[in-house]
This record gives structure tokens, C-alpha cells and sequence, in this order.
């Protein structure tokens, strides 16, 4: 899906997609949340995209324990972190 405001606000979508989980998980302020869903209205491909996370958090919370080899277990922490990381940096300039 290809418009206007996705090649104009490509940067825009990613600052927004970086806060798209705690959106779903209610964990930001009310103004930022404002600023999600005034984005939504005008971007059919985060709409997507965060229909598709959403989804995939649904069906990852349906499989219950599952066990991670030790070595995977240590790389996804380490991806978290720098993810929160950046997710932390890209909040300060939302808000």
C-alpha cells in the first residue's frame, strides 16, 4: 500500500511502529496515544501493522510455556534491550 503520506512520512511510521506495543499495552501517556491514533486514521499500512502485532501477540500468548534453548534465550534478551533502548529514545521525541 503505497499513498502519499507513507513515502512522505516513512520516518514518521517508524517512530510510531517503535511504540506500537505499548500502545497495545496501554502503557503510554494520553497525548502520545492521541498521536497513534491520529496516525492510524491517516495510515492504512500501520493500521496493518499493528493489526498484525497484535494478532501475533494473540496467538504467541495461546502457545503457554514453551521452552527457548539457552543460547536463543540470551540473543533475544540482548535484542530486547537494545530495542528498549531505542524505543525509549524514539518516546522522547513523540512526546
Amino acid at each position: 500500500m503505497s499513498t502519499k503520506h507513507d513515502r512522505a512520512g516513512s520516518h514518521h511510521c517508524r517512530r510510531m511502529a517503535a511504540v506500537f506495543s505499548d500502545y497495545l499495552d496501554r502503557d503510554l501517556r494520553e497525548a502520545a496515544c492521541r498521536k497513534v491514533d491520529e496516525h492510524l486514521k491517516r495510515c492504512p499500512d500501520c493500521r496493518l501493522y499493528l493489526d498484525t502485532l497484535s494478532r501475533t501477540i494473540t496467538l504467541y500468548r495461546g502457545l503457554g510455556g514453551v521452552r527457548v534453548p539457552k543460547n536463543v534465550e540470551s540473543r533475544l534478551f540482548a535484542t530486547i534491550r537494545l530495542a528498549a533502548a531505542k524505543k525509549k529514545q524514539t518516546k522522547r521525541t513523540i512526546r
